[in-house]
């Protein structure tokens, strides 16, 4: 057979581990929804609305900080 004309890839071009929603929404989310007596999906639908209109600056540091560690990890793998 002819040689490939392409280099393969170790991991895909896209990585899940490194979106943003990973570690801005998720957490937040997962915690509404491991609540005491279920998820009450109008409360949590109204709670988000109020927690993304008010989420304070040190917030985003804090998650370019875990997505800049997280990217690290990729490389380092």
């Amino acid at each position: 057979m002819y040689p490939p004309k392409f280099h393969l890839l170790k991991a895909p071009p896209y990585y899940p581990d490194l979106s943003p929603c990973d570690f801005l929404f998720f957490p937040w989310l997962k915690s509404k929804m491991e609540s005491e007596g279920g998820p009450d999906l109008t409360v949590v639908k109204s709670d988000w609305v109020n927690w993304v209109n008010n989420i304070p600056e040190e917030y985003y540091r804090d998650l370019v900080d875990r997505w800049l560690d997280q990217c690290q990890k990729v490389l380092d793998a």
